[in-house]
Parts: C-alpha cells; sequence; structure tokens
C-alpha cells in the first residue's frame, strides 16, 4: 500500500489563501465559501461532496469559548438515544442532533458498526480522565461536513475494535477485508478525500489538515506503525510553524492550504493536542520539534505562560502543566551539543531556575484546589488529580539537579521516586482504570500522557532495586497506548536499561552497589517508518549526542522489535 503519510505530505505546505465572502446560497456553502447552486431542500455542492446541507438561512454565529468548554461535557449517549427535534441558533449543532445527522450519510453497517464504535468505546478512551470538548463534540460536527475526517474517524472506530480484541491481525499491512482491511480501505479512502478538495479547487481547508493529521497519528500508533505516526505529528507542527511565520513560496502555491474564519475545531484546541504530541515524542527521543506558538483570538484556558493565582477547574490546571511541560522540554532541547548553548553556563542556570520555581508554584496553586475542591471531585477526577500531581513531580525531579552529568546526584530524591510511585499505584489499582468489556479486561488507548511517562522516569532515574522494581511491575500489569508512547516498547526499553546498570554487578540491595561508570546517562530511538521496530540507542556518557559524535563506539545500539 502506498505510503499512508502521503495524504498529510501532500498537503503539508501552506499559502495564505482567505477566499472571499459567500452571501447567498446554503448555510454549509457559505460557511466553506464555495459557489452553491442554490437547489432546494438540498443543492448539488454538498450532495455531490457527501456532506450535510444545512438549508437556507443567516449563518449562526459562534459560540464563545466559555459556552463551548461548558456545553461540551455529554461525550457520549446510549445507543438507543433518540434525536428531538429542537433547532439551534449556534452553528455547533446539539451533540444528538450531531449523531442524527450523521447515521444519515453513513452508507453500509460495517460504517454504522465503526462509527458507533468510535462513539462509545473510541471518544471515551481517546479522552482518559480529562474532559475533551475535541472529541466530544468538534470531531462529531466535523465528521458530518468533511468526509476525509468521516472515514478516518470510521477507520480508528473499526481498528479500535480490533485492538480491545487483542486481534493481532491489527499489526498487518495486507488489505484483506476479513483479516482487519475495512479500517485500512477506510484510512485509505481517508487520505483520498482530504487531497482531493485540491485538485477540485485549488486548495484544502487548514484546520480539516490538521484534524486529519491528528486522527491519522492515532490510527497508526494504534497498529504499531510509530514512525509514520510520528510523521504525521511533524507534518501538523510544520503547518502550525508556517502559520505562525506566514511563510509562502512558490512551490506550496500549487498545493495551498486556506485559513477559513470559521474552522470545524478552534486553532488554538488543535494547538495543544500537537503540543502534546510534541512533547511524547521528544520525551522519547524524537526530534519533532518544539514549535513556537501561534497567538490566536480564542485562547485555551490555562495555557499560558503565566500561572494563576488561583484554578477554576482540572481543565485549566492541566492546560497550565501542559505549558509549563512545553517550556521545560524546549530548554532541555536548547541544551544540547549542537546548540551554541551551554548547559552549564549563568544564563541557562538562571532559566533552569525559572522554570522549577514555575513547577513549583504550580504545584502551590493546585494543592490549594485539592484543598477548597476534594470533597467536590469525582472519583474520575480524583485520578485525574493523581496523574498531574505525578507528571509535575517528575518535571520537578528533572530540573531539581544544576549538574546532569552527574548520575550520583539522583540517589538523593528517593522520597520523591517513591511519591511518583506511590500515586502511580493508586492509579493503577483503581478499578477503573483498567477497561473492561463483557467482564474482560481489555487493552486501552489514550491520546493522553498517563503513568508511563512517571514510571518510566522512575524506572531510568531512580537506582534502588525495591522502587524501581515496583514500578516496572505497576507498568508490566496494565500496558496501555498513551499518546505516541507505546506502553510495552516504553516498558522494554526501560527494562533494557536496568539490566545494562546492573549486568556484572551480582546482587544490587541499593543504589550505592551501581558505580557511576555503569548507569546510563542518555537514550534515544530512531523508528523504522514502515517496519515495527525501532533502534535504540543507549549511553553512559551524557548527553547522548555529544558520545555519537566524538565517540560513537561507547554507545550501546540495539533493535527492539514488536
Amino acid at each position: 500500500m502506498e505510503d499512508a503519510n502521503a495524504g498529510t505530505n501532500r498537503v503539508l505546505r501552506r499559502t495564505k489563501i482567505f477566499a472571499p465572502k459567500v452571501k447567498t446560497g446554503c448555510i454549509t456553502c457559505r460557511i466553506r465559501r464555495v459557489k452553491c447552486d442554490e437547489r432546494k431542500p438540498i443543492c448539488n455542492r454538498c450532495e455531490s461532496t457527501e456532506r450535510i446541507c444545512d438549508g437556507y438561512g443567516p449563518v449562526p454565529p459562534r459560540k464563545s469559548t466559555t459556552n463551548r468548554l461548558s456545553s461540551s461535557k455529554s461525550a457520549t449517549l446510549p445507543a438507543n438515544a433518540t434525536y428531538s427535534k429542537t433547532t439551534t441558533s449556534t452553528r455547533e449543532p446539539p451533540i444528538l442532533q450531531q449523531i442524527s445527522s450523521i447515521s444519515k450519510i453513513l452508507m453500509s453497517l460495517e460504517e454504522i458498526r465503526s462509527f458507533e464504535y468510535f462513539r462509545e468505546r473510541t471518544i471515551p478512551s481517546l479522552s482518559g480522565f480529562f474532559d475533551s470538548p475535541f472529541w466530544n463534540s468538534y470531531i462529531l460536527r466535523a465528521v458530518i461536513h468533511e468526509p476525509a475526517v468521516r472515514h478516518a474517524v470510521i477507520a480508528l472506530g473499526s481498528l479500535h475494535e480490533r485492538f480491545e480484541a487483542k486481534d493481532p491481525t491489527i499489526l498487518r499491512s495486507n488489505g484483506c477485508k476479513f483479516d482487519g482491511g475495512f479500517a485500512l480501505e477506510q484510512y485509505t479512502t481517508a487520505i483520498s478525500r482530504l487531497i482531493e478538495p485540491i485538485s477540485a479547487r485549488g486548495h484544502q481547508a487548514l484546520d480539516i489538515v490538521l484534524i486529519a493529521c491528528v486522527l491519522f497519528t492515532c490510527f497508526e500508533t494504534l497498529r504499531g506503525h510509530h514512525g509514520s505516526a510520528l510523521s504525521h505529528v511533524q507534518n501538523g507542527i510544520n503547518i502550525l510553524r508556517e502559520l505562525r511565520t506566514g511563510k509562502g513560496s512558490e512551490h506550496n502555491r500549487s498545493m495551498p492550504l486556506s485559513i477559513s474564519t470559521m474552522p470545524m475545531i478552534p486553532y488554538s484546541m488543535l494547538q495543544v493536542i500537537f503540543t502534546r504530541f510534541d512533547c511524547q515524542s521528544m520525551r522519547l527521543g524524537a526530534d519533532t520539534g518544539p514549535f513556537d506558538y501561534v497567538t490566536f483570538s480564542e485562547k485555551e484556558p490555562g495555557f499560558s505562560e503565566s500561572i494563576p493565582s488561583r484554578f477554576g477547574s482540572i481543565q485549566e490546571a492541566r492546560l497550565s502543566l501542559e505549558y509549563q511541560e512545553r517550556n521545560c522540554i524546549y530548554f532541555l532541547s536548547k541544551g544540547r551539543p549542537n546548540n551554541t548553548n551551554d548547559m552549564d553556563s549563568e544564563k541557562q542556570e538562571v532559566e533552569r531556575c525559572r522554570h522549577l520555581a514555575d513547577l513549583n508554584a504550580w504545584l502551590t496553586v493546585f494543592e490549594e484546589f485539592l484543598q477548597a475542591s476534594t470533597a467536590k471531585l469525582s472519583a474520575v477526577e480524583t485520578q485525574a488529580t493523581r496523574l498531574l500531581q505525578a507528571r509535575c513531580l517528575v518535571f520537578l525531579d528533572m530540573f531539581s539537579a544544576a549538574n546532569l552529568t552527574n548520575e550520583m546526584i539522583w540517589d538523593e530524591h528517593l522520597d520523591l521516586y517513591s511519591r511518583i510511585t506511590d500515586l502511580a499505584t493508586q492509579i493503577i489499582e483503581d478499578p477503573m482504570y483498567n477497561c473492561k468489556m463483557n467482564g474482560k479486561t481489555v487493552p486501552v488507548f489514550s491520546i493522553d500522557s498517563g503513568v508511563a511517562g512517571p514510571l518510566f522516569h522512575v524506572v531510568r532515574r531512580c537506582r534502588d532495586p525495591q522502587i524501581r522494581r515496583k514500578a516496572i511491575t505497576l507498568w508490566r500489569a496494565t500496558p496501555r497506548q498513551e499518546g505516541v508512547w507505546d506502553g510495552l516498547l516504553a516498558l522494554k526499553v526501560a527494562e533494557r536499561m536496568m539490566q545494562l546498570e546492573e549486568d556484572g554487578l551480582g546482587k544490587v540491595n541499593c543504589c550505592a552497589d551501581i558505580p557511576h561508570d555503569s548507569r546510563i546517562s542518555g537514550f534515544g530511538l530512531q523508528f523504522h517508518q514502515r517496519e515495527k521496530r525501532a533502534d535504540v540507542f543507549f549511553s553512559k556518557r551524557w548527553p547522548l549526542t555529544e558520545v555519537l559524535r566524538r565517540n560513537p563506539g561507547a554507545i550501546i545500539q540495539e533493535t527492539l522489535f514488536w
């Protein structure tokens, strides 16, 4: 099959094209700024492109960000939910109206089954412990109006059903319909429909391409093609980079992206999603970013440089932490030896202390939020708070040391590693963490960072044999796909680190039994694009890139398969 990244690669380049306002025609065509033939009750253009024609009348105004967030909490509905004919004056239809509209455009029983699975099982799984307007509401609206998104959602729902059934055929590359090929068929169709508007009208909507990148990343990650998934992440990041710089060229005018003033999903929300992917990728050793943020008129509450004096919700606290995590990872990336900056310079030491102060400030405000709202939190929200605490503690640990070349300093942080492991234990041992279907535990796939990152950090930095092995045992008991993190793959890397450090030392009873020269201080992953394997590089001299440049023979290189 043709490289699955072809769709987003072909529409990666962007030129600003602002289509003139269309003042006549159906609502759908006016929103899309295309000429409408005004046939009633359904225009030819909507019918030919498999879109829902919203009829004729004034284009409804958009809701404010606050209203969108508050009205999107009803993520999934019972399968027997019925549609009330109540109309709405906003562009974002009620969830029941969206589902009713979608049911009219699904062509086959397989499509209906996969979409229902996506709605009932995939959306809650992807959302994790946090409310997600992107999955709970916006993506359903995009399914109605955009065939590329619709086919990608059906593909993801079909693949996720087989993933939860532990069907090994999802890892195959063939297209047999009875061997998992329906999902691949829908995926290929989604790519074709994504690039189709370029031939028809010379451009594709930028927000639709970004939505497709998100869905394609999820699809490739779920089927174990992590190299392809990271390529889709990179494509989305490159689009956002160009959106910020406003650069164009003669080359990219042949396949431009148009910027809609009324996108299907707010650009600010899409930027947050790619920030999550970017941070996950860079922590795995992939070099996808970071990218500078674009300032949009609509902002996600909490996603900003400044930390508020109080958090109004868990979602605001989460977005605030994610912004700080991004800043921390960006700082660490600047310290690579191929950069002119020196990690030990006075300027970078000041910056490190500033990030450490920001993390402590976030934790203080968050603990005050917990004290004021503990009695009001649901079971899911309680789990979310534990996860945020664990993630913050990881970055506090990373920035607490000025000299990252001394691996012995981490031995002083055992209390912190115990606290992170205890938080992970509380999350994992909660019955709601283990997803069940028909009474059986099924594997979990989430777009968000979960316990894998904190547990990986504990195994990597903590040399206490009891704490380290407890983290591995917890991790092995409930392997999960978390964003671009493959739980089993990351677990293999962590276990191999421990084996390399303890090899030849006999029985390890405490941290001091592992000398500095035996400790792994750097690692990197290089995924193969079309194969389910990755090259892993371990170094006992920090940082890895400097060792690769000066003494490649000191690198331990191995290949992992899955």
